[in-house]
């Protein structure tokens, strides 16, 4: 069954949008980075990048959500001046025939809270405008900063499974329960910042968005 499109979340800190193909760069650069993909299969070749992304536009049209595109407003260049850029990735996909929740930010914005503000954005997106009962999230076991992500959104951790050889953990929280899990969560206000060091040597810099 075809849900009724609804506009993005709206996060504090960040801007989410529907993607396009001309997120291709910005796309291709994230999954190819190691220190994103570690926990998630291995840093993708561009053109398996381009791909993942013609189907997450395909699961929009069949489905009315899908992945979103993450955009920050940070300070940078010699002026100091306020630019957005790419941020990362983070939506809602069928897995297993159900929702599942799952968030990529780039590494120069990692430690800000930015993966958790748009996990909560993405939540309360399924539970109010989609009218989904239930979201589910699968994360490796390993992921321990990915598992605190899903925890302080509201998520509830399930049960343990193996995914393509490796140990992970299922999550999952309905529409009726989430408020409350999510309650005592205080909106994020701190200005991002980039860091000075990339967590990796080969993480990609931070692109800003060509206009559309």
């Amino acid at each position: 069954m075809k849900i009724r499109e609804s506009p993005p979340p709206i996060a504090p800190r960040l801007t989410l949008r529907r993607p396009t193909s001309d997120d291709a760069p910005e796309v291709a650069g994230l999954l190819g980075d190691g220190s994103v993909m570690r926990f998630l299969g291995g840093a993708v070749p561009p053109d398996r990048a381009v791909r993942r992304l013609q189907n997450d536009l395909d699961h929009w049209r069949r489905h009315g959500y899908g992945l979103l595109v993450l955009e920050a407003a940070v300070r940078m260049g010699d002026d100091g001046a306020e630019r957005q850029v790419f941020a990362g990735l983070a939506g809602l996909q069928i897995f297993e025939g159900d929702p599942d929740l799952s968030y990529v930010i780039a590494p120069p914005l990692w430690g800000q809270g930015l993966g958790t503000e748009a996990a909560v954005a993405c939540l309360k997106w399924a539970f109010g405008p989609l009218g989904l009962p239930l979201v589910r999230a699968v994360v490796h076991r390993r992921h321990t900063v990915s598992q605190r992500v899903l925890d302080k959104a509201g998520m509830r951790y399930m049960s343990d499974r193996s995914m393509w050889g490796q140990p992970h953990m299922r999550y999952a929280v309905t529409a009726y329960e989430w408020p409350a899990r999510v309650g005592l969560l205080a909106p994020a206000t701190k200005p991002i910042s980039i860091l000075r060091a990339a967590p990796d040597p080969g993480a990609a810099p931070l692109r800003t968005p060509q206009p559309r």
